[in-house]
């Protein structure tokens, strides 16, 4: 199984190649959390 990335902040911007199915983006408590 790959590794996974995660990408946690309040202001970002993202542009990332994944499989459907394979990533998360949220916020919580004010912060953007992007996993893929």
């Amino acid at each position: 199984m790959p590794p996974w990335h995660c990408i946690v902040g309040r202001k970002f911007s993202s542009k990332v190649t994944y499989e459907d199915g394979h990533s998360v983006h949220f916020v919580a408590e004010n912060k953007g959390f992007l996993l893929f």
